[in-house]
């Protein structure tokens, strides 16, 4: 895993020009073909669709054109067999029969009944149902003891040569038919039988059962594969059959619309489908053909297929021609970085410098005499950094305030005088932390801990100048004690705090007990501290005049000190900033990168 995670590593794409070429150059062609192959998508979506549709149609209406042919056929071969003198002499005896002639005038009715059967091959069976409660059927077929006049239908549902819903057929061998419901009525002027209006006007009805199997595959013979959906018969709206090829979901005859009237053929866009229906003769009778968008788009998903494929065989084309054309410049790079490398780890020589002729080779020598030159120019960079910053550190060392060690001294004077010898003693120690904190023994960094206890000194021996007036505390997490920071930022900001805050320098009165609080805290990637007193507040446009200036047209070169010093370290990064509210929190907060690891803090005080 080790291995693999460092090969990972070694070919990542920021790495190698090569890799980067590969990447440029398949995005660009790859956003081209993409491009490309979404227009045409576009384009080939809306033909193919508009064509697929157009096919759509004319199948459903072949198709519903041969279904009615099939119809009138049936109806034809009704007239031809039963407008016979000889079936209205039969029809008059099924009107008067009674249950001891029912077996006679049933034999006699198997020739109607047999020649209704085989004049379609879509036709199952064939039954007449009287009035007067007799059923008369073809003596092959066991007839279910339970069969009413309309066969389970409505009666309002039958309104002369009607295409009943499909059903169980009345026979023991329940399969699905689909009945032609025709009310008969005798006409006793003219002794012949006609299709009676409605089930109350007729004496008896005659049903041709269609093989709802049958009319299923009958459909099909007569569509092509790939323009047809889920068919349905439909009468009104309403589903007689499903005459799909696979069951569909109930859903899909709930989307089923009856045809506008005086119209013989309607496409309904739906969601992801489209509804094509088409009238079958002069009935309220249609075919309906549900099909997806999907399978008329059906062609287009093996042209896109072959497009994927174009795209991956141009990837792989474009993928061996890069890495053979950038393997002939990357070998040399290669040494470059190298070379690179070697200056970046102190371990570069001038052997390392390519000997060929080309571009590479001069760059070679050119990064060989800027590596020399640059390496000149930190030494001489050094020395002036470093003879300027100890010129920084000499200028603040001369800037500690006279005054403050010449009081301090007399001071300490004055309470040896008066056998004081206590507080005398403590002042002298607490200058001596003073002056040792702040020398650091001439290095540049201090820990938090080690400028907390510069600030506490100062503090200490205002305190015992001016009766221990000072209320000092601290709010440092104990993390970051250890934590480096440039030396002696914090003890000026302190001593502006009590000679401006509080006016002690001029035993000026106060409101309240005069309190400073050092906090420092980390935001990554700031480190911030901050100085907060209680004194009569701080002018914030002075402030800012001297922290940038050094001056207010007055002597304070502290606060710019200060600034000065930390921007010449840490860079323009820094950032200062003031708020006050007068006797009650005035702060001066100090941002600087917080750029230096944490040493432990138990051995940094060990």
């Amino acid at each position: 895993m080790k291995q693999l995670k460092k090969f990972i590593d070694h070919f990542r794409p920021s790495h190698h020009i090569m890799i980067k070429s590969w990447f440029a150059t398949t995005f660009i062609v790859v956003a081209s073909l993409l491009f490309i192959s979404l227009g045409a998508q576009v384009f080939l979506k809306n033909y193919f669709l508009s064509h697929a549709l157009t096919r759509a149609e004319n199948n459903t209406a072949n198709t519903a054109q041969a279904f009615e042919n099939a119809l009138s056929f049936i109806t034809t071969r009704f007239v031809d067999i039963c407008g016979t003198t000889e079936f209205s002499n039969k029809f008059s005896r099924i009107r008067r029969c009674k249950n001891d002639d029912y077996i006679k005038l049933n034999s006699d009715l198997q020739d109607t009944l047999h020649d209704l059967c085989v004049s379609s091959s879509l036709i199952r069976s064939a039954l007449i149902t009287s009035k007067t409660g007799m059923v008369y059927h073809n003596f092959s077929e066991s007839l279910l003891s339970a069969t009413d006049y309309t066969l389970g239908n409505p009666a309002e549902s039958i309104s002369g040569i009607t295409v009943l819903a499909a059903q169980t057929s009345p026979f023991l061998d329940q399969q699905t038919v689909i009945p032609i419901a025709i009310p008969l009525t005798y006409m006793e002027n003219t002794t012949i039988v006609i299709v009676a209006d409605s089930v109350d006007a007729s004496d008896a009805i005659l049903f041709i059962l269609l093989d709802a199997g049958m009319v299923r595959d009958f459909l099909h013979t007569y569509s092509e594969r790939s323009s047809e959906g889920a068919y349905y018969l439909t009468d009104s709206g309403n589903l007689i059959v499903n005459a799909s090829r696979k069951n569909s979901d109930s859903s899909d005859s709930d989307a089923l619309h009856p045809l506008p009237v005086r119209k013989n053929s309607l496409t309904i866009e739906q969601d992801d489908a489209y509804l094509i229906l088409n009238r079958i003769g002069n009935r309220s009778l249609c075919l309906a053909n549900l099909i997806s968008v999907d399978q008329l788009l059906s062609s287009l998903r093996t042209i896109q297929h072959y497009l994927y494929l174009a795209i991956l065989v141009v990837l792989l084309t474009i993928t061996v021609g890069t890495l053979i054309a950038s393997n002939l410049i990357t070998r040399s790079l290669s040494k470059l970085i190298s070379a690179v490398s070697a200056i970046e780890n102190q371990t570069y020589d001038s052997s390392q410098i390519l000997t060929q002729s080309d571009e590479l080779g001069q760059l070679s020598k050119s990064l060989d005499s800027m590596y020399q030159t640059i390496q000149q120019q930190i030494e001489q960079i050094k020395l002036e950094r470093q003879a300027k910053y100890n010129a920084e550190i000499r200028l603040f060392s001369e800037q500690i305030n006279p005054h403050f060690l010449y009081n301090t001294l007399e001071y300490i004077n004055m309470e040896v005088y008066s056998n004081h010898t206590q507080n005398a003693s403590m002042m002298i120690q607490n200058l001596a932390d003073f002056m040792r904190i702040g020398l650091n023994f001439g290095g540049e960094l201090i820990s938090i801990s080690k400028e907390l206890a510069h600030v506490q000194a100062y503090v200490n021996i205002m305190n015992y100048r001016f009766s221990h007036k000072i209320c000092f505390t601290s709010d440092i997490p104990k993390e970051l004690l250890s934590y480096e920071i440039l030396k002696i930022i914090l003890q000026p900001l302190v001593e502006n705090s009590i000679r401006h805050g509080f006016g002690l320098d001029n035993s000026s009165s106060y409101l309240d007990v005069p309190s400073i609080k050092i906090e420092v805290y980390r935001d990554d990637p700031w480190l911030y501290l901050r100085v907060i007193d209680n004194g009569a507040g701080i002018d914030i446009e002075r402030a800012t005049q001297i922290l940038h200036t050094g001056t207010d047209g007055q002597k304070h070169v502290g606060l710019n000190n200060v600034y000065q010093r930390l921007v010449f370290f840490y860079g323009e990064t820094v950032k200062i900033t003031f708020s006050s509210i007068p006797y009650y929190e005035n702060i001066v907060q100090i941002r600087i990168p917080f750029i230096y690891p944490i040493p432990d803090f138990e051995e940094e005080h060990h």
